[in-house]
């Protein structure tokens, strides 16, 4: 029940007959690796969605606290995020405006791809065909056929796109590094000509 708790935001805090445990109530039954993880889930969950922030680095995508600091170091895998832009740290100042006409071309290409837009983090995310619930890498959960929060809606449960039921989540296709590429921030995606 704890170890489901530190993982589905869905499940938090742990509950026996709708009544919340506590974790001084159920510490004597957990072992230290089990309390920490909680701990660690415990502070994630009670920060407001809105002002989560996550390791860049998608790779690792740690919880990073609250966003109250300009840059934000992840404690597991020691990458530097940007607070304004929520992606790797840069050099200078931060500038919103700067990135606009690219948030708008990415818009424009989400609309055309059907893509759903998380509401907590703002993340684009894609799916091929089965159950529209989603839960996005920051733990918000919606539907994906018209992006409310998830059992909020009348949308139907399951989208089997070739016809067939199915009931397991179709893989989310990473749209991270292509916001990124279409963004310019991560070189490494530009192959230079041969001279």
């Amino acid at each position: 029940m704890f170890s489901n708790a530190t993982k589905n935001e869905a499940s938090f805090p742990p509950k026996c007959c709708g009544q919340e445990i506590s974790l001084k109530e159920a510490a004597c039954c957990l072992h230290r690796p089990q309390i920490k993880a909680f701990e660690q889930s415990a502070r994630e969950f009670n920060t407001p969605v809105a002002s989560r922030r996550y390791c860049a680095n998608s790779k690792c995508s740690s919880f990073l606290g609250r966003g109250n600091r300009d840059i934000l170091r992840c404690n597991r895998c020691t990458d530097l995020t940007c607070n304004g832009r929520l992606r790797h740290a840069h050099p200078g100042q931060c500038s919103a405006d700067h990135e606009s006409k690219h948030l708008e071309l990415l818009g424009k290409l989400a609309k055309e791809k059907g893509w759903q837009q998380c509401s907590a983090c703002e993340r684009f995310l894609d799916k091929s065909a089965g159950c529209n619930h989603i839960t996005c890498p920051c733990s918000h959960q919606f539907c994906y056929v018209c992006g409310a929060n998830w059992r909020t809606c009348g949308c139907p449960q399951f989208d089997a796109g070739d016809g067939r039921f199915r009931d397991v989540h179709p893989p989310l296709i990473d749209l991270e590094r292509l916001i990124a590429a279409i963004r310019g921030w991560e070189p490494w995606l530009y192959q230079p000509p041969d001279r």
